[in-house]
């Protein structure tokens, strides 16, 4: 009897918890909905699948919002999620618009006013995944996460929720992951596993819908500068890509130079020290082949929005798999690139991956690290 009365107690003590109780009643974990694993080798959840998922965590979830910002090129649901505790949801509009007006100071009356929106305002995250269709691991990585940030009570997470603001892109190109996902699963297990699609992976740009960010030509740019740049004005984005197999397991800033010369230098210093916090976090989580400012530069608007809109962006590179097919890279074959020795520890690569087995699980874990290390970053420097 008293062990069933404690087990009610702590029950509903978890129901009463500032951040809603996420204890997970009702909220549908990955295994159950898509059937296997999120970063599973050779198993892909499609957009199909996944917005579906979407919609189920929204509605189980007080700290999950689900918003469809439009419709892609090709009528897919265009959607964004808003990720924060139970009681900023409940205060969203609000928060909302405390961004704003810090977003632009003209509107601020004075020094009092300020002190007063930076301590009830929250730090607002952007995260964005998928823009080139083949870099499958970001849209998949997505659905882990934001089950773990709906579901979880760990001490991290409620302090990620009590203080930022996370909006989630899962895909900037749902046309191109469903069609790269549909074709993948089409051929998986036959000789023909991992073959390129036999054709463009945006209906307009191709391969490089990521240098419309000037331009706003493709309706996914333009939902997302009008629904979540300048909605939000978050203070970080972290824009989620991948990379070729051979060289460094994942990138972080600071960039090299050239810097485009609009960019606010405060700008540049933020992207120095949250690249490189986000660099020694996955160091102290034992994930090698970190590297820092190399190969990637902070010039041309083209794929940076926000550089010239009062935000730091992230730029994470992660090394490839093919699609979700594990590869094996052995020492010798390791390469860099622009100064870079992938088997040479320096002051940027202090810690070299020793090759060997590569894959989605991997792929999915560091973009996650990442992500997670990001949001801490935010959440204690609020």
């Amino acid at each position: 009897m008293f062990l069933r009365q404690l087990a009610a107690a702590a029950l509903l003590l978890a129901l009463l918890s500032p951040n809603g109780g996420a204890g997970a009643q009702g909220i549908p974990d990955p295994m159950s909905h898509f059937g296997f694993e999120i970063g599973a080798d050779r198993k892909l959840a499609n957009w199909d699948q996944l917005t579906t998922y979407y919609e189920r965590v929204a509605q189980a979830s007080p700290r999950v919002r689900l918003d469809t910002l439009g419709s892609t090129t090709l009528g897919r649901p265009f959607i964004m999620l808003t990720i924060t505790s139970a009681s900023n949801q409940a205060r969203l509009e609000e928060l909302k618009e405390i961004q704003l007006k810090l977003a632009d100071p003209r509107g601020v009356e004075s020094g009092a006013e300020l002190g007063r929106l930076l301590a009830q305002g929250r730090t607002v995250v952007l995260v964005t995944h998928g823009i080139h269709a083949t870099e499958v691991g970001g849209p998949q990585m997505a659905a882990r996460l934001i089950h773990r940030m709906a579901s979880s009570d760990d001490e991290e997470v409620r302090e990620i929720l009590d203080n930022v603001i996370f909006l989630d892109i899962p895909s900037l190109n749902p046309d191109g992951l469903q069609w790269i996902v549909d074709w993948y699963n089409q051929w998986v297990g036959t000789e023909y596993e991992a073959a390129p699609l036999p054709w463009l992976y945006h209906p307009y740009t191709g391969h490089d819908n990521n240098r419309d960010w000037y331009a706003f030509t493709q309706v996914e740019t333009q939902l997302t500068v009008r629904e979540a740049h300048n909605t939000w004005h978050p203070q970080i984005v972290h824009d989620i890509h991948q990379t070729g197999s051979n060289g460094a397991r994942i990138f972080f800033p600071p960039f090299i130079d050239p810097f485009e010369q609009n960019i606010d230098p405060a700008l540049i210093s933020g992207i120095n020290q949250l690249g490189s916090y986000m660099a020694a976090e996955l160091a102290a989580k034992g994930m090698p082949g970190v590297v820092i400012h190399n190969r990637y530069d902070g010039f041309t608007p083209a794929r940076a929005y926000q550089h010239y809109h009062g935000g730091v962006r992230i730029l994470s590179e992660t090394a490839s798999a093919r699609i979700a097919t594990p590869v094996t890279v052995d020492w010798a074959d390791l390469r860099g690139g622009r100064g870079l020795d992938a088997t040479v520890p320096t002051w940027n690569f202090p810690w070299p991956w020793e090759g060997g087995g590569w894959g989605l699980p991997d792929i999915v874990d560091y973009m996650e690290a990442g992500v997670v290390a990001l949001l801490n970053n935010a959440a204690r420097n609020r």
